[in-house]
């Protein structure tokens, strides 16, 4: 079976891909870069690591790497991400699509699979679907109470489990012996992490008697809020989403690939906190990543 895996990103994270590629890099190049530094490196599967014949991976919410491609293969470099998405599927003669996020795939896109495609698998974490699925043969995860919840809904679900990183081995052999945090944290900060929100601040009144770190990448509401400083206290539900003071002097700028594991390695005890939607289901990324870089996992 010929799978090819298609991983999504944010555009924050591609300016640092930006910086360890370089801007110019060829398609090859920018995937090797990715996979180096271990961004979503627990979800990629063993074959499509390796590179192997019988495993492609690419990631179609990246332009500049769907641009490279396309101009590798003579098309248009103006050419849509999905189109190119599609191109490659093609030319790789993939049998298994396997992708991350698969909402923003429609029953009408899925329909435009080249006949090679004989499976159509999707990961998709809690909450509950957004959007239509039904263009899938199935959707898989690691968290059974949404599992079921899909099922519920007409939607064919399998179980399967995030894994280990390879490249967290690299990463923790300088840190691990000294561990300089005594407690870590690394997600979002956004109007849906309420209650993680309240941990955050709970525990970092500590960092007076420990070293508390927070690596947060937080939402467009939190940083208006603390943008505008006092003027956002004029308008009460805007300012509420502001940081306090305790929980901003421990925190960093938010970390991704061999940073984020490089923190995780340096801290003692790492903090986890499911999005407020996930409901009763717990088992996110950071899980796997904390505990694969040899962390005490607190969740």
């Amino acid at each position: 079976m010929r799978v090819l895996q298609n991983i999504t990103a944010r555009q924050l994270y591609f300016r640092r891909l930006d910086k360890l590629a370089g801007r110019e890099a060829t398609y090859a190049e920018r995937i090797q870069a990715l996979v180096d530094d271990g961004f979503a490196g627990v979800h990629i599967l063993a074959p499509v690591r390796a590179a192997a014949q019988a495993g492609a991976l690419t990631c179609d919410s990246d332009v500049r790497l769907q641009r490279a491609w396309a101009y590798e293969h003579g098309m248009p470099v103006r050419t849509q991400p999905r189109e190119v998405l599609l191109a490659q599927i093609e030319e790789f003669g993939a049998e298994v699509f396997y992708t991350h996020a698969p909402y923003r795939y429609p029953p009408e896109f899925m329909r435009r699979m080249p006949g090679c495609v004989k499976v159509r698998v999707g990961w998709h974490s809690p909450p509950a679907p957004v959007g239509d699925l039904r263009g899938f043969d199935l959707i898989v995860n690691n968290f059974p109470e949404s599992l079921r919840e899909y099922a519920r809904q007409g939607v064919r679900t399998g179980y399967l489990t995030p894994s280990f990183d390879p490249v967290m081995d690299v990463c923790c052999q300088s840190a691990v012996e000294t561990r300089p945090y005594d407690i870590a944290f690394v997600g979002g900060y956004t109007r849906h992490h309420r209650k993680r929100a309240k941990l955050l601040e709970a525990v970092a009144e500590l960092s007076a008697r420990f070293r508390v770190v927070y690596a947060l990448d937080t939402g467009r509401l939190t940083r208006t809020a603390e943008r505008i400083g006092a003027w956002a206290q004029l308008v009460p539900w805007l300012g509420r989403h502001a940081r306090p003071l305790s929980v901003r002097r421990v925190s960093q700028p938010p970390v991704f690939g061999r940073s984020l594991y490089s923190m995780l390695a340096s801290a003692k005890i790492v903090l986890n906190a499911a999005v407020d939607l996930a409901g009763p289901d717990r088992g996110n990324m950071r899980c796997f990543e904390s505990m694969g870089c040899g962390a005490l996992l607190l969740t």
